[in-house]
């Protein structure tokens, strides 16, 4: 039989007493204010968060020992508030991306089962968002799923295929709208 100490050390998922600490800080930090000492907490956290990013909430992510080292941010991003990652396998947000509220990033699901229990054995797949990308308020992004580089997912889409480069998706399930220009303005 489990011994609590077992117990509450297999919830914690393996987080030390530091990473309690910071993990509190994030709760205390009020959303919308200090996006630079909650990116130095997530840095603290294990995460890899590149320079000048902003971000605005805290994120919430699936209590996993791995779920920490999974995750990557690049540079010059804007991160909003309400962004749930379910990071079982491995997120990469480019530079320059932007993610909209109430964002989920999800790497596990399930396989159908049999008509006992539908929602069958586990899997996990990477997310990959390119940089420029922008994701909009209320998307749900699915396992396996890449974003391309500059692409725009459209508010309240469900990401069920990649999107390709420079393209505007919307809907549930998401639908290529139209291709975006790719020409820069100094």
């Amino acid at each position: 039989m489990e011994t609590m100490r077992e117990s509450i050390s297999q919830e914690l998922g393996g987080y030390s007493l530091y990473n309690l600490l910071s993990l509190f800080l994030l709760k205390v930090i009020p959303e919308g204010y200090g996006p630079r000492a909650r990116t130095r907490v997530y840095r603290i956290l294990g995460w890899t968060v590149g320079p000048e990013t902003t971000i605005m909430g805290k994120i919430d992510i699936a209590p996993t020992a791995r779920s920490r080292s999974n995750i990557t941010i690049g540079s010059r991003c804007f991160i909003n508030r309400g962004i749930y990652i379910d990071a079982g396998a491995a997120v990469n947000i480019g530079h320059g991306v932007a993610i909209g509220n109430h964002v989920k990033i999800l790497t596990t699901s399930h396989e159908l089962g049999d008509v006992q229990y539908r929602a069958g054995k586990v899997f996990t797949s990477p997310i990959t968002v390119g940089n420029g990308a922008w994701i909009a308020s209320g998307v749900t992004i699915l396992p396996g799923i890449t974003v391309g580089a500059g692409a725009i997912v459209a508010a309240g889409a469900v990401v069920t295929r990649d999107v390709p480069p420079n393209t505007l998706v919307g809907g549930v399930p998401a639908k290529l709208i139209r291709s975006l220009e790719t020409n820069t303005t100094d």
